[in-house]
């Protein structure tokens, strides 16, 4: 008993890692496929939360995504993001995430990304979210420059392809 009390004390104070997902579709939406995000946070708490909150907003993104290209579609955005609430979040301490990380950030999405790899430094625990928001930015600019015609739904398709796919590596 006082080696687990003394192992846990001494993980409470490393940042945490969560990845929330959720498997659709459910009765109540009708998107498809599996939504897995990761975020961190000093706290396990503050992990769980953002990594809720990245979820919702990818839900959000791919709810945008369905009504813009298919607008007779009747998918409900309130009932898609509202999975977030039943999400499986599967959350574990990482001391790494405590100093500074130097991480590469992917998106294997040719449709909306032509494959470079971005590069992200910062304290470990706040790579996650500021990684994906980077990558996300540079995709967005980039869908801009080049001015489709149908631009406002591939912003939409890529918005979600960028928060459902983006990858943060740490090596």
């Amino acid at each position: 008993m006082f080696f687990s009390l003394v192992t846990a004390s001494a993980l409470a104070g490393d940042p945490v890692r969560c990845v929330a997902s959720v498997q659709a579709p459910t009765t109540d939406c009708g998107l498809r496929g599996e939504f897995s995000v990761t975020a961190a946070a000093r706290t396990e708490r503050a992990a769980t939360k953002a990594a809720r909150a990245a979820l919702s907003e990818t839900l959000g993104k791919a709810v945008a995504h369905v009504l813009l290209s298919q607008p007779a579609s009747t998918l409900d955005s309130a009932k898609c993001t509202a999975l977030v609430a039943d999400a499986h979040v599967n959350c574990f301490p990482d001391a790494a995430l405590a100093k500074p990380l130097y991480c590469f950030v992917s998106l294997p999405d040719e449709r909306c990304w032509n494959g470079e790899v971005l590069t992200v430094e910062d304290v470990g625990w706040k790579v996650f979210g500021r990684g994906t928001a980077e990558m996300c930015k540079a995709v967005d600019a980039r869908l801009v420059g080049q001015n489709f015609t149908d631009l406002a739904v591939r912003r939409a398709e890529c918005a979600a392809s960028c928060l459902k796919a983006t990858t943060v590596s740490c090596p």
